[in-house]
């Protein structure tokens, strides 16, 4: 149909670029009008110094990467690249399930074996957690965090071993530091020391304790004086 609508505006023009950068990136059918060269290259340093501030929280964050003009759009159009927002980007960020269930009559040394049970499985982590529930009765909430592709097996252990008949389930997401090891020495049997590191400085030392229960019972030493030297041993290392 014919129109007597007058065309927009130089001023409104510019207005509707950011309006046309948009439709245009979404591949939609759209009848404005683009505006000037001039205009366009005001909104394009703008529009590019606007998307380098993005940070959009939610699932998905995000943070732009670099701006520009495409060849098959109009030169109004800014382009900008965004990818993921990384608020941690030193660690190594992994998705898994978290499932949980509160149990209230389960005999309390069938708890070890559960735990031994769930991480046969291939579960990252098992724990339990004392709570009261309702009529003030003592209970227990059993967690798991483990990969999607071991959750049935997770769930059938939890089903089998204990007295829980339902769970709950989270997605969640993992950090992880990225680890290393070495090793010291005490009255000559070696023990393992972990450490993480973040941003590329170390934030953490630990000994490991099979290392440390393995060399007090070949010495005949308490654990707490293997620990000990061991410690020493780290900070001599470190120095």
């Amino acid at each position: 149909m014919p129109s007597t609508m007058r065309p927009p505006s130089r001023r409104k023009a510019s207005s509707m670029s950011s309006s046309g950068a948009i439709v245009a990136r979404l591949n939609m059918p759209s009848t404005m009008r683009p505006p000037s060269r001039r205009k366009a290259s005001s909104m394009s340093s703008s529009g590019a110094s606007a998307g380098r501030r993005i940070r959009v929280r939610g699932d998905t964050p995000v943070r732009s990467r670099s701006s520009g003009h495409e060849a098959s759009l109009p030169p109004s159009v800014v382009v900008i690249d965004a990818a993921p927002y990384d608020e941690a980007p030193m660690s190594e960020r992994t998705t898994r399930t978290q499932i949980e269930a509160n149990v209230d009559d389960l005999d309390p040394r069938i708890w070890p074996r559960v735990i031994e049970q769930l991480l046969a499985v291939g579960a990252d982590d098992a724990w339990i957690t004392p709570i009261v529930m309702k009529k003030g009765r003592p209970a227990f909430t059993l967690g798991v965090l483990c990969d999607n592709g071991v959750a049935n097996e997770v769930r059938r252990v939890i089903f089998t071993e204990t007295s829980s008949i339902g769970l709950r389930e989270t997605i969640v997401t993992k950090h992880a530091l990225p680890r290393s090891f070495t090793s010291v020495e005490v009255e000559g049997y070696p023990i393992a020391i972990k450490r993480a590191d973040f941003d590329g400085t170390e934030v953490n030392r630990s000994v490991e304790w099979d290392d440390v229960v393995r060399v007090a019972d070949a010495l005949g030493m308490s654990a707490n004086d293997v620990l000990m030297a061991a410690l020493q041993a780290v900070r001599e290392q470190q120095a």
